[in-house]
């Protein structure tokens, strides 16, 4: 199983070639729950859902943003003190017990594959960088995903408010 990490906030490093945007803000996806929660439970599992779409929507944007964020490679010697390649990320996504769903985010391994790029002031004496290990039609893949999650848990939130104005009208 793979190391999960829990970046908690935005850095931004310059450098000669592009700006990096590491880490996407609070990686956590709350469970749903229905004590002291007027929600019913249908609703509850659905923006758990929904959380979960959006989560996914923002790590393969960041990974789609940072795609070409090159670095030195990790076992080079580094004189320059050029910032690393940027890190992908991934999301596990597992069902709760009660129902509903949560995420977790992890590194993809590996994190990046060598890339020739001769002119990058952080090449090695081969004319190899680090590229981050990302794959653009998988990135596109994931925000379909969440696209659609995220419309059919809405689908479901507002099916629910219709049984439940139903239920009131037939009970009123």
């Amino acid at each position: 199983m793979a190391r999960c990490l829990r970046p908690t906030g935005y850095q931004t490093v310059d450098s000669p070639r592009s700006i990096k945007f590491y880490g996407i803000a609070k990686q956590t996806v709350a469970e749903p729950t229905v004590v002291g929660n007027p929600m019913s439970l249908a609703s509850a599992i659905a923006v758990s859902g929904m959380s979960v779409a959006t989560l996914r929507l923002n790590i393969a944007a960041g990974n789609i943003a940072n795609s070409f964020s090159d670095g030195p490679l990790p076992d080079t010697a580094n004189a320059g003190s050029f910032p690393a390649a940027y890190t992908p990320l991934r999301v596990e996504q597992t069902d709760l017990a009660g129902g509903g769903t949560t995420a977790s985010v992890c590194a993809v391994t590996p994190a990046v594959v060598p890339k020739f790029d001769p002119g990058a002031a952080f090449a090695d004496s081969n004319g190899l960088v680090a590229a981050p290990n990302v794959d653009l039609a998988n990135e596109i893949v994931q925000t379909m995903i969440a696209r659609y999650t995220f419309a059919a848990n809405a689908l479901v939130i507002r099916a629910d408010a219709q049984m439940s104005a139903a239920l009131l009208d037939i009970n009123a």
